[in-house]
């Protein structure tokens, strides 16, 4: 009988705390609208890579060795693209040691689907079809953004980083992937005469 009224007391005080506001708690707001660039081409890789150059650019002061490419579509092409910005602005790309390194990385961020009931969609002007809500626009399935961040490495430091987030043009996402990992192969089945 004791326990049963102890464990009742509990629940009643949990029950209670649980419904109370906690004081001082964050409350969630959105971020002011934000303008963000949608990936289109690799013309546009291109721009990417001149923006990066441009926002490094102080931080190099000796010759340069850019990283390995990932093993992408976009990492392939971009480290060409990244070069070659380089030594447009004048910056000496070697692969000698001692030269600064520059490293990039590229991450792609897909965004589930969100609060798509009824609500009018629209055509932007780069072809990306969004749903709007007290005139914002909502983010359809299948859309991703890419976090790109290039930085300049000294002896293990990091002398200087810029990261820019890009939405991907629809169906453009493959470009961003890995390739598949090869299956292990199959082990042989054994032959079983009878």
């Amino acid at each position: 009988m004791r326990r049963t009224f102890l464990l009742g007391s509990a629940a009643a005080l949990l029950s209670a705390c649980a419904g109370a506001p906690v004081p001082n708690a964050p409350v969630p707001v959105p971020f002011e609208r934000d303008e963000s660039k949608v990936i289109a081409s690799a013309d546009h890789w291109q721009q990417m890579a001149r923006m990066a150059t441009k926002a490094i650019h102080p931080a190099l002061d000796r010759s340069v060795d850019v990283q390995a490419a990932p093993d992408t579509q976009f990492g392939r092409a971009f480290h060409g693209l990244l070069v070659s910005a380089l030594t447009e602005a004048g910056v000496r790309v070697s692969d000698r040691p001692g030269s600064d390194r520059v490293v990039f990385s590229a991450q792609r961020v897909r965004h589930p689907l969100r609060n798509m009931h009824a609500t009018p969609v629209e055509q932007l002007d780069t072809g990306l079809w969004v749903r709007r809500r007290d005139g914002r626009p909502i983010l359809p399935q299948g859309v991703s953004e890419l976090v790109l961040t290039v930085s300049v490495m000294r002896g293990g430091e990091t002398r200087t980083s810029v990261s820019e987030v890009f939405y991907v043009a629809g169906g453009d996402e493959w470009l961003y992937e890995l390739p598949p990992r090869p299956r292990p192969p199959r082990p042989p089945f054994p032959v079983v005469y009878r």
